[in-house]
């Protein structure tokens, strides 16, 4: 073989280590927001996970790991007519047999003390899976007990019953309830 061509050889399998290394290199770096926290998904960790959250900023992980990253800020489910992030009015009958509709709203947030446990729960479906079918049947227990002609004088007193309850079936799911708010009744 001439020189020519085994320099070529070494120049193209140096160039294919670089680009190998660059990818592992890129995947292996990841950045957390300022509103977020992730788990390492590790194949090297006996649980299959770092017992470690990554916080914010510029974190290096070894190949074959991967992150998944949740918003621990506020977030919002809303079941109200012309919801276009939520969910649909909830209907619910009255003690004496009447269907209302109610618009509300649910400010809630992860516990970051807890994150681990709401990612071996739920993973990412927490809001679909817990938080919507919980606000859901809550709201309509709540209502039940209510005559419609005492729902408007009651409204705070139904919205404080209705957050208890939810206070407490959200911490049971690594959750923390901010504020539950009855917008309309129709």
């Amino acid at each position: 073989m001439s020189q020519k061509k085994i320099l070529l050889g070494i120049t193209i399998l140096g160039i294919c280590l670089i680009a190998i290394l660059f990818i592992v290199f890129k995947q292996s770096v990841v950045n957390i927001k300022q509103d977020e926290s992730g788990i390492v998904i590790s194949p090297y960790e006996p649980s299959g996970f770092n017992q470690e959250l990554l916080e914010p900023g510029r974190h290096l992980i070894k190949p074959g790991e991967r992150v998944m990253i949740y918003n621990v800020e506020s977030q919002t489910y809303e079941a109200a007519e012309n919801s276009i992030t939520g969910d649909d009015p909830i209907q619910s009958r009255t003690k004496d047999g009447k269907v209302i509709q109610l618009d509300v709203s649910v400010t809630y947030r992860i516990d970051p003390e807890t994150l681990i446990d709401l990612h071996i729960a739920w993973q990412n479906r927490y809001q679909d899976g817990m938080v919507r079918p919980a606000v859901r049947e809550i709201t309509r227990q709540a209502i039940s007990i209510f005559n419609l002609s005492e729902i408007p004088s009651r409204r705070s007193e139904i919205e404080n019953a209705i957050s208890e309850e939810l206070k407490t079936i959200f911490a049971e799911n690594y959750l923390i309830l901010e504020r539950f708010i009855i917008q309309k009744i129709h």
